[in-house]
């Protein structure tokens, strides 16, 4: 997409109906336009239920990114590249931090914008810039995969929980709600236990944080309403050179 093309959109977007639908539907024609030609793919999800594995800790985001491997409805998050999530025009992109951090933590990278500002957070990029020691990125490395393991198991528990609850909605017969009904308590139990042992992991991951204050990209396009050339080339680069190295 051409500077003036982006440009033009997103006025026309901000004048007309400053929604996040409307700043998806640019978000969409600007990334697709960057990896069609990789072996990636860029897949709407934010209709999809938390059965899916597209579930995280904090809700389903608006985009996903996917290698040409991916297939929908398999158990593991294999082969998801990178969420993208998307806000409105209007909206203050800083309260949805923690939301970022759920959807950061369940896939390891997340691209976050409202159209104007663009920001790309990347756990394992973030531990190969600040940690060149071997000993340090290791261990750094270790703590964030046992932190993946618990959101994992939250993740699976989410997507049986959704099933679940469906089965139980859809169903007649009350000897299967019964049974369905007692499932369900025990994996909201379950689910209590998880999010504790995820709380006492997160407390001595102090460097999420810092992932969240010093993004991989961190580019603002406009200021006021002066479209920034510069920063939009600048932005394309630093997306194609992210891509290069998934």
């Amino acid at each position: 997409m051409k500077s003036k093309e982006y440009q033009k959109l997103y006025q026309n977007i901000k004048e007309k109906a400053p929604l996040e639908s409307g700043v998806q539907t640019l978000v969409y024609m600007f990334l697709f336009g960057i990896i069609k030609d990789t072996n990636y793919q860029l897949l709407v999800i934010d209709r999809m239920g938390k059965k899916t594995q597209f579930v995280t800790p904090t809700g389903i985001s608006d985009l996903v990114i996917v290698s040409d491997e991916f297939r929908f409805s398999e158990e593991h998050k294999n082969n998801i590249i990178s969420y993208v999530e998307i806000k409105g025009i209007d909206i203050n992109m800083y309260d949805f931090e923690e939301q970022i951090k759920g959807q950061l933590l369940s896939c390891g990278r997340i691209l976050y914008t409202n159209g104007n500002i663009w920001k790309y957070y990347d756990i394992e990029k973030y531990i190969e810039r600040n940690w060149g020691n071997n000993i340090d990125y290791i261990w750094h490395k270790n703590e964030y995969g046992e932190i993946k393991k618990v959101i994992y198991s939250l993740e699976s528990i989410e997507r049986t929980l959704a099933i679940k609850k469906s089965s139980y909605a859809h169903t007649k017969n009350n000897k299967y709600r019964v049974a369905y009904e007692k499932e369900i308590n025990e994996l909201k139990e379950q689910k209590i236990e998880i999010h504790k042992k995820l709380e006492t992991l997160l407390l001595d991951f102090s460097w999420l944080q810092n992932i969240i204050d010093m993004p991989i990209i961190d580019i603002k396009l406009f200021d006021n309403d002066n479209f920034d050339v510069i920063k939009y080339m600048k932005l394309k680069s630093e997306l194609y050179d992210v891509i290069s190295t998934w």
